[in-house]
């Protein structure tokens, strides 16, 4: 779903002003699906940053409401976690506070909870391979979620605030919060 937002044929000719190109916005499956690929990189950035490597973790998410704004997220831990210097239950703890944060403060996005669950049969997952966008799609998205967390970081220092994040121009649509009620 997140290459058929992406595809660059649906992308205005080259040397358009992109001021004059008129993006329609996006149809609901397709911001549930953004949303959802957000969460996937928070949940992402949050884990292997704090130590948690990939392949040693798979995760899942659970949306909550029609439109995907809030989801429980469910992280199978392989069992090599079991063995690990960092496998203590405070740690976890505070990984899920991590998630929890990062997708609220860069993407507008709430996690309920963060469920973890230790496979004992599971050694190691295979790696899932980014191959799913090309290079233009990957540094659209890129440039998105780069662009969310620096403006994450201005707001906490006091220069700006999450609103200040300018709606994403997808071949797709214009992707824009639609928090409204149903």
């Amino acid at each position: 779903m997140l290459k058929r937002l992406l595809s660059p044929s649906r992308l205005p000719e080259k040397g358009a002003d992109p001021k004059s190109v008129d993006f329609p916005a996006m149809e609901l499956e397709d911001r549930k699906a953004l949303r959802r690929a957000l969460l996937f990189e928070a949940v992402k950035s949050a884990v292997e940053e704090r130590g948690i490597t990939r392949g040693r973790y798979r995760a899942r998410l659970v949306a909550l409401d029609k439109r995907g704004h809030s989801y429980l997220v469910l992280i199978e831990l392989s069992k090599v976690y079991l063995t690990a210097a960092l496998a203590k239950h405070m740690r976890l703890t505070y990984i899920g506070r991590a998630i929890i944060n990062e997708a609220a403060d860069c993407f507008g996005l709430l996690v309920r909870e963060v469920y973890w669950r230790i496979a004992a049969d599971t050694e190691e997952y295979p790696a899932v391979p980014d191959a799913r966008l090309n290079a233009e799609e990957a540094k659209l998205f890129a440039d998105y979620v780069a662009l969310a967390r620096d403006i994450r970081a201005a707001a906490r220092e006091g220069q700006g605030s999450m609103a200040d994040l300018p709606p994403l121009m997808l071949p797709s649509g214009t992707y824009s919060t639609d928090l409204t009620p149903l």
